[in-house]
């Protein structure tokens, strides 16, 4: 079923759809003689359920600006030519999800470093690629992706998987601009056995942050934190956090102020498994441990005979 408000004609074999905008495409059946190409501006577009099969040519191809569309559940296979081709695109805002793609040579084409087109938008984890690598009556299909182009902005999450490689597959070509990253878990004895997670980026620099606002913490409390502190004369601050205690991997941080019958003072450092590193010049103590699991700080020496000693700050992993 065909829902649009596009012009729609064909060419060379080709159909192609120059549509206005608000357009759905549901169901509809092609093959690489009778190829979907959007020319001539695209505005909202949804493409759903649709499917090409056999050739050598493109499957889907997007000339010009190509703005608000979605390529949902999509079913391609054995194309020897490229499912996904931009090398003729200017602007565009994409969405891929939950597409199946098996035996196909290229999967997505930017055009490479000389393209003109300025790509933003999701190549999510719920796209399928099947048998990359595999040959089938004579050719192999190499499932490529070609991220190439210097202003290719679309982030790419590669699927899940337990105990992955290193590096980056083989049938990716990433260039220094591209946003391609995979989740990781990896495991000890058993798949269950999960040690750590990781997340890795691919051919271009990590993400820092370098702007932004961590927050004020309201007085007298630590978030996603327990502070409790006696009423002595000399007693101890005790932070009961929510971060599980590891002493073989643990990195975390802390600013803390301390305000109590003598004043006002600052108490920070970081915390490296089971050792505090303190830099203030407070004069109190801290000290770490384990308490039920999870990682509790204890500041010594506060002053508390009024009962009104408050701890104000952050405790927090190291991100």
């Amino acid at each position: 079923m065909l829902c649009s408000r596009a012009q729609s004609f064909r060419q060379s074999g080709l159909r192609i759809f120059r549509p206005k905008q608000l357009i759905r495409f549901v169901a509809c059946q092609r093959n690489i003689r009778k190829r979907f190409l959007f020319s001539g501006g695209t505005t909202s577009v949804s493409i759903v359920s649709c499917s090409c099969e056999g050739g050598s040519g493109t499957a889907f191809a997007f000339h010009g600006d190509c703005l608000g569309v979605i390529l949902d559940s999509c079913y391609c296979e054995s194309i020897s030519g490229t499912v996904f081709d931009f090398s003729k695109a200017r602007t565009c805002s994409l969405s891929f999800r939950g597409n199946y793609i098996t035996y196909c040579d290229t999967v997505f084409d930017d055009g490479g470093l000389m393209s003109q087109c300025t790509l933003f938008g999701s190549f999510d984890e719920s796209n399928y690629l099947a048998n990359v690598g595999q040959s089938r009556e004579g050719m192999t299909y190499r499932g490529r992706i070609l991220c190439n182009c210097l202003r290719n902005f679309i982030e790419f999450n590669l699927p899940f998987q337990n105990d992955a490689p290193r590096g980056l597959p083989e049938n990716w070509s990433v260039g220094p601009t591209a946003r391609v990253q995979r989740e990781t878990a990896f495991t000890g004895r058993s798949l269950s056995d999960v040690r750590s997670k990781s997340r890795s980026y691919f051919n271009s620099p990590i993400p820092i942050t370098r702007e932004g606002d961590v927050g004020d913490p309201f007085s007298g409390t630590v978030d996603r934190a327990r502070i409790t502190i006696s009423n002595e004369v000399v007693t101890a601050a005790i932070i009961d956090s929510g971060i599980v205690w590891r002493p073989n991997a643990l990195r975390a941080t802390f600013i803390l102020l301390i305000e109590d019958d003598e004043g006002e003072h600052r108490v920070f450092g970081d915390i490296y498994g089971d050792q505090v590193v303190r830099e203030d010049k407070s004069g109190r103590v801290a000290t770490i441990a384990d308490s039920g699991g999870l990682l509790q700080l204890r500041i010594e020496g506060i002053k508390n005979s009024s009962g009104r000693a408050s701890v104000t700050g952050t405790l927090q992993l190291w991100s």
